[in-house]
């Protein structure tokens, strides 16, 4: 796995409000400490309650982390990551494997995950991309009419 990645996982494979802190806490947090960025800084997340908890808030406030947490299951309109990084995440990924067949006709492993993802994440994965999927969902810059045809009752 790469030296800068960091990994969790919960028994149930699920994210869970424990897993979900030890991320801020332990890798999210020192991140932005190494990296100097000013505090405070605002984490949007997914507002399901698997992410939410006493002690993640508690945390967040103590070291000047804003918590805003975005409607809970319309990741398709509000989320950028799920607006426009996954789906080309999800492409690049397909490619990798479908080359890891072809040619060395080995399984993926856990051994040989990291790798092959890190090689998928590296080509789908670029700054503009990111900012698009902010930019048409409208978070950034913010613009309440970038997704104003899309009704969230349904």
């Amino acid at each position: 796995m790469p030296d800068n990645w960091g990994i969790g996982r919960s028994d149930s494979g699920w994210m869970v409000s424990a897993t979900f802190y030890e991320f801020v806490a332990n890798i999210f947090y020192p991140w932005l400490e190494e990296n100097h960025i000013k505090l405070p800084v605002l984490l949007l997340l997914d507002g399901h309650k698997s992410h939410i908890s006493i002690d993640l808030f508690n945390f967040c406030i103590k070291n000047n982390i804003i918590l805003f947490c975005l409607l809970p299951n319309a990741t398709h309109i509000l989320q950028p990551c799920d607006v426009a990084v996954f789906k080309a995440l999800k492409v690049a990924w397909k490619d990798v494997v479908m080359r890891q067949k072809q040619d060395s006709q080995k399984s993926i492993t856990k051994t040989n995950f990291a790798p092959l993802f890190k090689n998928a994440f590296d080509k789908a994965i670029k700054p503009e991309t990111i900012m698009a999927g902010f930019r048409v969902t409208g978070l950034f810059p913010f613009d309440p009419n970038e997704r104003k045809l899309i009704n969230l009752n349904h």
